[in-house]
């Protein structure tokens, strides 16, 4: 505790210093008559005064905010060009697979990067969807992402559209999903 502060009675400032507060922080609607205050050197009112204001800006600036759920990733990947720069950032939740694409990404106008799973049972990969080229997609998570082992992620380049027959067409990365 602050011995200081135990050392001083406690006083009430005068209503008019808590109605100019409240005007100023625009916390009424009604308009007060500005009031000079005058220090008096001997007063300990004024250090009082001084703590009380700062406290209740404190208090005030400090506002409640109720807490906005975010979704708890499970997992992340990272999808790195030959160069190790990140081309796409994935973060995996229970319900789906947020993607964005880097500036490091090679733009093709003329193709689809696809997203895949690579099934750790050897059978044949699984696509999760179509992988923006610039900006933000949320892709929804298979409910048989969380029901098979995955040995990796894989992105393939494909015709515009996706894979014409099921599978990837040219594999170009590879990487492995990060559990959290």
């Amino acid at each position: 505790m602050n011995e200081m502060a135990e050392q001083l009675a406690p006083v009430a400032p005068p209503k008019h210093v808590w109605r100019r507060i409240q005007s100023q922080l625009g916390l009424t609607d009604e308009v007060t008559e500005v009031v000079p205050l005058k220090p008096n050197p001997g007063s300990k009112i004024w250090p009082m005064l001084a703590s009380a204001a700062l406290l209740l800006l404190a208090v005030l600036a400090v506002r409640y905010d109720p807490e906005v759920p975010q979704p708890q990733y499970q997992q992340i990947a990272i999808f790195n060009n030959a160069e190790a720069e990140p081309v796409w950032l994935l973060e995996i939740s229970e319900t789906e697979i947020i993607v964005r694409a880097t500036a490091s990404l090679q733009q093709r106008a003329e193709n689809d990067y696809q997203l895949w799973i690579v099934v750790q049972d050897g059978r044949a990969p699984i696509s999760l969807g179509l992988l923006p080229q610039g900006g933000r997609i949320s892709l929804d998570k298979l409910p048989i992402y969380d029901q098979i082992s995955i040995a990796a992620l894989a992105v393939s380049l494909e015709p515009l559209g996706g894979s014409p027959n099921g599978l990837p067409t040219e594999v170009l990365y590879t990487t492995q999903p990060v559990t959290l």
